[in-house]
């Protein structure tokens, strides 16, 4: 992940089944996430894999209300909740208790519907998928999440040079 300035922010990491694997594989989204996590922080360690930058981790509403996120150092750690979780009124409560606590939340693959206004307003970053809708989309968007907001927008699946200026 990287700033406008191109400089690395930090790294997203995924689950793959194995070295050959190109995309996501997993048949269940938690162990996928616990198999990053475990990999990730104690296997490999989370220094020697993000140089002290910070690592965005997909996590699903289940990980999220049983705390799974706490585990983990909030100085690395972005817990990055995956398109479907929903903001139901306990996601909505785990989510300020992270806060809280000092980590950073991020919403994967965003696109606007007024019921994540709560998810919003919690989200530290709103992560918008350039290859899921068209520019004039995203535009419309942003005007909605940054509409009392003001949130970091991070712009991914950038594959041309127009799409990185847009952004």
């Amino acid at each position: 992940v990287f700033n406008t300035k191109k400089e690395i922010f930090g790294y997203e990491l995924l689950y793959r089944a194995g070295q050959d694997s190109v995309a996501y594989d997993a048949d269940d989204r938690d162990s996928a996430t616990k198999d990053v996590l475990v990999t990730a922080f104690s296997e490999i360690g989370i220094e020697e894999i993000t140089g002290g930058k910070k690592a965005f981790v997909n996590f699903t509403s289940e990980l999220v209300l049983h705390e799974i996120p706490l585990m983990l150092s909030n100085n690395i750690l972005i817990v990055e909740l995956l398109e479907d979780v929903r903001p139901t009124p306990e996601v909505l409560a785990a989510c300020r208790k992270l806060k809280r606590r000092g980590y950073l939340i991020a919403l994967d693959d965003f696109v606007y519907n007024e019921e994540y206004e709560p998810l919003i307003y919690l989200a530290d970053i709103v992560k918008i998928d350039f290859l899921k809708q068209t520019l004039e989309e995203i535009r419309r968007d942003v005007k909605r999440i940054n509409s009392g907001h003001r949130k970091v927008l991070l712009a991914e699946k950038i594959e041309t040079y127009d799409d990185f200026e847009f952004a």
